[in-house]
């Protein structure tokens, strides 16, 4: 066979060779046709895809379901502590260290100035020394006489705490006390400058009644209490 022809055979084969792969039938296994798009994906495509589908179906949900959740407690659900009873209590006003020793118990001085109320019953109430039962430990005036105060009580406090202050004599019978301002005519409850003006206040005493709520149930007139001669 000459060199001519060895060259032509050798084209034509290489040409038929191409021709084959272009013409190979679509859907025959383990064949790729050249430039198809709907090739078989390989293993390491199919492992990515299985892997994200995964996450995807694993991912926990954000908002836990309301069984889980704590239980939400609403403003105002807890019980609220009974409010105090007001009450009329009535004796003298003593300090701590004075009213013991006259029940034969000794006590240092620390004690010497926390105001008491003895009750006309003989019970001993400290008094709170708030806005208003601070006069007490303030004004000799209130102390070492016959008073009555509207006060309260709380549970579990032994604290008199004061609301109003009345001083009883034989002469006027029962007064309002509380301090006056006379030129900004504005009262107050313990002893200052005048919230106001700054100016002097002055020690005031009015004739008065018992509020309703209290008269009716206590039917206390305005007269000394037993105390009152001692």
């Amino acid at each position: 066979m000459s060199t001519v022809r060895r060259k032509s055979l050798g084209i034509g084969l290489a040409l038929s060779s191409g021709l084959s792969l272009l013409l190979i039938p679509a859907g025959v296994p383990g064949l790729m046709a050249v430039g198809d798009d709907t090739a078989p994906k390989t293993a390491a495509s199919e492992t990515v895809t299985s892997k994200t589908a995964a996450s995807q179906t694993a991912a926990p949900a954000k908002d836990a379901s309301p069984e889980s959740k704590p239980a939400r407690r609403e403003p105002g659900s807890e019980s609220a502590a009974p409010e105090p009873v007001k009450q009329l209590f009535a004796g003298r006003v003593l300090f701590a260290q004075q009213a013991l020793k006259a029940r034969g118990i000794q006590v240092a001085d620390e004690m010497k100035s926390q105001a008491v109320l003895v009750t006309d019953s003989g019970e001993i109430l400290p008094i709170a020394a708030d806005w208003r039962g601070r006069a007490f430990f303030q004004d000799e005036r209130l102390r070492n006489r016959t008073v009555e105060v509207i006060g309260y009580r709380r549970s579990g406090l032994p604290y008199l705490q004061v609301l109003t202050i009345y001083v009883v004599d034989e002469k006027d019978g029962r007064q309002e006390m509380d301090y006056w301002c006379d030129i900004c005519s504005i009262p107050m409850y313990e002893i200052k400058e005048c919230e106001c003006c700054q100016g002097p206040i002055r020690f005031r005493l009015r004739p008065a009644k018992l509020p309703d709520f209290l008269s009716e149930k206590t039917g206390s007139k305005p007269t000394p209490s037993a105390n009152a001669a001692q």
